[in-house]
């Protein structure tokens, strides 16, 4: 039968060692595929589980999902993790659609079960062509590029979905064939929903057009999804070599094809801590590359894309509001600022590898140590001489995201070190690459957009 001929080529793919879970909500698609895995596991002898997440929306007729769930695993011997969710409740904190939301909630919930059982590799969702289709369309219709109209992966991180070259019409066959019950969610029926206004309107119309087209746009999905792969592989290549310790060199990537470029730069702002760069975004950024724009700085949605001597980082928004924090020994701090910090006695503290390190004489640091933003008048005591900060920062001609990024450690009200800028003649504790005058401490510091930067 198409279907297990098809499951079973998936599943050859993923060889899981140890068992898998199946997300089953109870429907035509999932109870096709709880049935593969039953036969599927009994033979390869691995652990099989089955996952229900109720997202509290549907009142009675969700519970009722819920027991047909719990009864098919109990005849079948199967453990049953299951978990009630207000996605509504979600949705509305979080100002997400409720299709995001729950979608969001569920495969939450779904590495919540992997990694407190650890007889699973993978929970296995009953995607199949027909949803590759819908996706195909929406996504195309919302102006996706590659990335999008390869519509559904087979595998993302734990998530494997063995049913994406098996048609709908396919699994409701296999079904009758075998005797399967499951349930209908009158939901599926809600032309609310924009997927189901594709699912019930526009994908009908379309195979009238062309009969074959679920098959025909599932084999154009895998055919894209294989140039993206190739073109993803690239743009990685690509976005090490423009790596440098100040961001992304510009000038490099000015010489990049534009389905590179783009690429390296999605992958650059997803590094830098960001998501969601927009295709406006993207275009608007490529415009300023080619033009061989050195120095610029686009406003974001979530950032500010900021480009210094064609050096491109990602950064977050500035708060440009006064702080004045606690300083305490191996207690990490986010600075109002965008900077993530950390005072230790440990020159190389786990997790710390790719922050810059300052030494300090440990000395000079009686607490209570303070960080915070600069003031009027503020002066340090440097080669035995009082210094005027606002000087400092002149000489040393800031541009003003580098001004709104300083900060400053002191103690018993006197400033002992300026980032980036000076330490005093208190907290000298001799160059980086000399052995420490004295008994030294060590500050780490990283802005959020540095996670794209090389480390020098």
């Amino acid at each position: 039968m198409r279907v297990e001929t098809a499951f079973a080529a998936a599943m050859e793919t993923l060889s899981p060692a140890h068992g898998v879970l199946v997300a089953l909500s109870g429907g035509a698609d999932s109870v096709c595929l709880f049935s593969l895995c039953r036969a599927y596991a009994e033979t390869r002898h691995i652990a099989l589980g089955a996952v229900h997440l109720n997202h509290g929306l549907r009142g009675d007729a969700a519970d009722a999902d819920a027991a047909f769930c719990a009864d098919l695993c109990r005849a079948a011997k199967i453990p049953f993790y299951t978990k009630t969710v207000d996605v509504s409740a979600v949705a509305k904190a979080q100002k997400l659609s409720l299709e995001t939301a729950a979608r969001q909630v569920r495969y939450a919930y779904f590495d919540e079960v992997l990694d407190e059982h650890a007889q699973y590799d993978a929970v296995l969702t009953a995607h199949h062509q027909n949803d590759v289709c819908e996706t195909m369309l929406f996504h195309l219709a919302r102006g996706s590029g590659l990335s999008g109209l390869c519509a559904i992966p087979r595998r993302r991180g734990r998530i494997f979905r063995p049913l994406l070259d098996v048609s709908r019409a396919d699994i409701l066959a296999y079904n009758t064939a075998m005797g399967l019950r499951f349930v209908e969610d009158a939901t599926n029926g809600d032309l609310a929903y924009s997927r189901n206004r594709i699912r019930h309107t526009v994908l009908p119309a379309l195979c009238e057009v062309v009969p074959a087209c679920v098959s025909n746009m599932g084999r154009t999905a895998k055919l894209l999804a294989a140039d993206a792969a190739y073109l993803d592989d690239a743009a990685a290549r690509a976005a090490a070599d423009c790596k440098t310790p100040r961001g992304l060199d510009t000038q490099k990537a000015k010489e990049l094809p534009l389905a590179l470029l783009t690429r390296v730069l999605r992958t650059a702002y997803a590094e830098s801590g960001f998501s969601d760069l927009s295709a406006v975004q993207t275009e608007a950024l490529c415009d300023l590359i080619y033009r061989e724009s050195q120095n610029f700085t686009l406003n974001l949605t979530a950032s500010d894309a900021v480009c210094r001597g064609a050096r491109l980082r990602f950064v977050p928004k500035i708060k440009n509001e006064a702080f004045d924090l606690e300083l305490r020994v191996d207690t990490p701090l986010s600075l109002p600022c965008g900077t993530e910090l950390l005072l230790s006695e440990d020159p190389a503290p786990r997790g710390y590898e790719d922050f810059a390190r300052v030494r300090l004489a440990k000395d000079a640091l009686t607490p209570p140590l303070f960080v915070r933003s600069r003031r009027a008048g503020d002066t340090l005591r440097q080669f035995g001489k009082t210094h005027k900060l606002k000087r400092l920062i002149g000489d040393a001609g800031l541009a003003a995201d580098e001004k709104s990024k300083l900060f400053l450690v002191t103690a018993q009200g006197d400033i002992l070190y300026v980032r980036g800028l000076a330490t005093s003649d208190a907290a000298f504790c001799g160059k980086a690459e000399e052995p420490p005058l004295k008994s030294p401490i060590y500050i780490f510091y990283k802005d959020k957009g540095d996670a794209f930067c090389e480390k020098p």
